[in-house]
């Protein structure tokens, strides 16, 4: 009984410093604000691929597509055109196991995305462990794809195609147009939604699917 007792005294020890040892690196972290611009016409595609980032997305006022994000020594992001002028952002680490106690750094964990409306080439967005908010645009093909985390769009036109995947949370979205408007797909897996799994005719492609969580759409005519 004693073995066992010092063996548990000497695992919370451990535990005890790794936290304390976290703290101390954090507060000491310097988060640096940063800023990428582009102009739309070199862009044929954007993907981006996040992890642990609240992500927003509004309209730009000056006409480009604007990232304000984020960086630290410990996290940051890559930022990278391919010869297909397609536009990659993606986030990176090189943490230890010590740097996952601690402090949550709150700022360091959003990404604001401005995008000019009417933007006409396709958007493909990855997170995981957080949400994808965007409010107010035009897309001429939107999807997105998250893990452990809510999609909520707010006032969204799609001219073509959009496909909304989630696993462990919601998606909650007004779209611009008549239901008539949408060839539909959906399917929730332990949760409600109030789609049809199957409805044909529509001109834009409408695909929705959850996994442990709720689908709410709702129509808004012009």
């Amino acid at each position: 009984m004693k073995k066992l007792y010092n063996l548990f005294f000497i695992i919370t020890l451990i535990f005890t410093l790794s936290y304390l040892t976290g703290c101390s690196n954090k507060s000491e972290i310097e988060i640096i604000e940063k800023n990428y611009s582009i102009s739309p016409d070199k862009i044929s595609q954007l993907n981006l691929t996040l992890k642990n980032k609240n992500m927003t997305i509004s309209e730009s006022k000056d006409g480009n597509i604007n990232i304000n994000y984020y960086e630290t020594s410990k996290e940051f992001y890559s930022i990278e055109t391919n010869e297909e002028n397609a536009l990659f952002i993606k986030t990176l680490n090189n943490k230890d196991i010590s740097d996952y106690f601690g402090i949550n750094i709150s700022n360091n964990n959003s990404i604001e995305i401005e995008l000019p409306n009417n933007l006409n080439i396709p958007i493909n967005i990855s997170n995981s462990n957080n949400n994808v908010i965007i409010s107010n645009m035009n897309f001429s093909s939107l999807n997105i794809d998250i893990n452990n985390g809510n999609i909520v769009l707010e006032d969204i036109s799609i001219n073509n195609d959009l496909t909304l995947n989630s696993k462990n949370g919601n998606i909650d979205a007004t779209l611009i147009g008549s239901y008539e408007d949408f060839s539909i797909t959906s399917k929730a897996s332990k949760g409600k939604n109030n789609l049809p799994e199957s409805k044909p005719n529509g001109s834009i492609n409408l695909n929705v699917n959850s996994n442990n969580g709720n689908i709410n759409i709702d129509f808004k005519s012009n």
